[in-house]
């Protein structure tokens, strides 16, 4: 009788220590659910982040914040310049000859939608990307310097420009 007794208290406890087992198993797999699911949920947080647009009033002021956003590495903050889709669609398209450039360790760095590697401009050999809308690359050099920085319109004398809004102070 007591023989009984003890093989059955023998039998719980193995009960026991597999419900135990079961227990904790169920309770780590829980743990690594719930980290799981707090990494998806501060992913979900980025994308819900808003973006900030900033304009400045002038030029000097935009690159002193530009310069400046090199210390944002490292944060959940960054900085940069919004372009229309064209040119957003020209610069993918160099996007890999940029990085290959980078990778062989050259100065590369894009203006706008003009990719420079070692100062001289780069040009896709397949140009599959037509720069309709931008003629600069269509002109050469010198016409570029013969026409100036502004369309021909605007190179005449400062009396038949044109004349903007009432200025500040004369009334």
């Amino acid at each position: 009788m007591i023989c009984e007794k003890l093989s059955n208290i023998d039998k719980l406890a193995d009960k026991l220590n597999k419900f135990d087992k079961s227990v904790t198993s169920m309770v780590k797999s829980v743990e690594s659910i719930n980290k799981r699911v707090d990494e998806v949920e501060k992913g979900l947080n980025f994308i819900n982040t808003e973006f900030e647009m900033c304009r400045f009033v002038n030029f000097k002021q935009r690159e002193l914040v530009r310069k400046a956003a090199s210390e944002l590495k490292g944060t959940k903050y960054g900085i940069n310049e919004q372009f229309p889709k064209e040119i957003n669609d020209r610069r993918k398209v160099l996007w890999p000859h940029f990085q290959e450039a980078r990778r062989q360790r050259k100065k590369a760095f894009f203006k706008r939608d003009r990719l420079f590697i070692d100062g001289n401009e780069f040009l896709p050999k397949d140009n599959t990307h037509v720069l309709d809308t931008d003629d600069r690359q269509t002109r050469s050099r010198h016409q570029q310097s013969e026409q100036g920085a502004r369309p021909k319109e605007f190179n005449q004398p400062k009396y038949l420009r044109p004349r903007g809004g009432p200025r500040k102070g004369q009334h």
